[in-house]
């Protein structure tokens, strides 16, 4: 139900959750007072997406988009010009699963009420079904052949590694049209004049339609790039610009992965082509639920990662964007500058793992060494990430007091071990503003791992907080052992690094101790 109480919590969460990864100049807050001309160009501007796709969808109400509500808010005092730039999708290949999903929640592509009902209703139910029928052996024995040939829980590893290794996936045109070809010499060959007339006018149709397609095709490219020039028209005579790109519901959402980790289209080109005729400060605000390649980074100054927050998202950037919120969100993910860097990719690439998709499995060669634990080992000749884990700034400053870390229980005693661990943080800037303070445990043999995050009140200028942290044996060394089958204590003298900071790479101060 809606209220101004629920629309104000929502509001307050959605700007908590927004990340700033960028700001020099600074960019942000913007100086609305030295502003005539805002120019905010991007497909994700006037059609904002707020939530993500699949069965986690829910209806919510109407959503402002980022135009509007920036719009709302700037209207009595700078002119604020709207350009989309360019198309915000691309083809993927789909599947009966994934379209089905399309419609889950009553929702449209960007996460907003739609009038699907009743289809939503359908597709609900049936991939309940589909799920349902996949769990027992005999129902996963002879209903899964039926599933799989209708395109919905393609899940045998054997067989997408099959389509993988002959291509399929990468031709489905080429296959139908030579399915089609032969269905069509078979019937020339096989039937009299009256069957290669139909053929012949069938065939007709068909080019006539292929040349309809072609030329639909060509008018819309045309089209974005008409929509390319005047967005770098109009920011030639904008006095800053505001790029909203990103990703909607059908692109991240379950039932099928990404097919690269680039944004969709032509929107890397619009950035790099509005940041190359812009004559005032481009700021970015990222409108995507996972991380993505960034090519055009080092040129812009400022870059705000907003998710998919929700229906007053919208008003809650514009509070950022303004400065009526200090931003304090931090990245739950690390971003590789490629996609080829992620220790996925990395792990994907060996020999050992291309031979074990052939068997029809799938090889964690990475081990323990995933996100934060890839980057921040110390192997040689690793490329750092684009944005560590937990990386996010504020509009103002912060400082940390030494660690203080103490062996409050040794490991012989009941509960033990334990560690108690405090640091003092000061807001040194001059807005206030929150911190989230990181720990992290670096123990020989293990790899680095985050083992709790507090996030500060809002400090004003000079106001200092004890943060404090309670560590016990599992975040001091204790592994599992399959054969015990229990957890089993660090060896007596283990050696514990303790670092917290800002990030997982923005370490700002260190402690060591013993477990005895």
């Amino acid at each position: 139900e809606a209220s101004p109480k629920r629309a104000e919590v929502l509001r307050r969460a959605a700007a908590a959750s927004m990340v700033l990864l960028k700001n020099e100049g600074p960019a942000l807050p913007l100086e609305v007072g030295t502003l005539r001309r805002l120019l905010v160009v991007g497909p994700f501007a006037a059609d904002t997406t707020v939530q993500g796709g699949g069965s986690a969808r829910v209806r919510p109400r109407m959503c402002p988009s980022i135009l509007g509500a920036l719009s709302a808010e700037l209207a009595s005092n700078v002119s604020v010009v709207h350009k989309p730039g360019c198309y915000g999708s691309e083809w993927r290949q789909t599947t009966a699963e994934l379209e089905a999903l399309k419609t889950m929640g009553g929702c449209d592509a960007r996460g907003r009420p739609s009038s699907l009902n009743r289809l939503s209703l359908f597709s609900d139910n049936f991939l309940i079904l589909a799920a349902w029928l996949s769990q027992g052996e005999l129902l996963r024995r002879y209903f899964m052949p039926i599933l799989r040939a209708l395109g919905v829980r393609q899940s045998d590893p054997i067989e997408v590694a099959a389509r993988e290794a002959s291509g399929q996936d990468q031709r489905p045109a080429l296959m139908l049209l030579a399915i089609l070809a032969t269905a069509v010499g078979v019937l020339a060959v096989a039937g009299g004049a009256r069957a290669r007339l139909t053929l012949a006018a069938c065939a007709g149709a068909c080019v006539a339609i292929a040349c309809l397609l072609a030329c639909l095709a060509r008018r819309s490219q045309m089209r974005e790039e008409r929509m390319l020039e005047e967005a770098v028209a109009a920011a030639r005579e904008a006095d800053a610009c505001f790029l909203v790109i990103g990703t909607d519901g059908h692109w991240e959402s379950e039932g099928g992965d990404q097919p690269h980790m680039r944004l969709p289209g032509r929107q890397n080109e619009l950035v790099s082509r509005v940041v190359a005729a812009a004559r005032g400060p481009v700021i970015v605000m990222l409108n995507v639920g996972s991380p993505k390649e960034l090519p055009w980074i080092d040129g812009v100054p400022a870059v705000l990662l907003a998710h998919y927050g929700g229906e007053e998202m919208a008003s809650a950037a514009v509070d950022v964007l303004l400065g009526r919120v200090c931003p304090s969100g931090r990245l739950p993910t690390t971003w590789p500058r490629r996609l080829c860097e992620s220790p996925a990719a990395t792990a994907a690439a060996t020999e050992e793992a291309r031979r074990a998709a052939l068997r029809g499995e799938t090889l964690y060669a990475e081990g323990c060494y995933v996100g934060h634990r890839y980057f921040s080992s110390s192997t040689l000749g690793r490329a750092p990430p684009l944005f560590c884990f937990g990386h996010g700034i504020s509009f103002t400053s912060f400082t940390f007091a030494p660690l203080r870390a103490t062996l409050a229980l040794g490991r012989g005693a009941p509960g033990g071990p334990r560690v108690d661990v405090s640091t003092a943080v000061q807001n040194t800037g001059a807005l206030a503003g929150n911190e989230v303070v990181q720990l992290y445990v670096k123990i020989a043999g293990q790899p680095k791992a985050l083992c709790g995050f507090k996030r500060t009140a809002a400090l004003a200028p000079g106001e200092e907080e004890v943060v404090s942290f309670q560590l016990g044996p599992r975040a001091l060394g204790s592994t599992y052992s399959p054969e015990a089958g229990r957890w089993e204590l660090p060896p007596a003298g283990t050696l514990v690094t303790l670092e917290v900071g800002a990030s997982s790479m923005d370490v700002r101060a260190a402690a060591e101790l013993r477990i005895d």
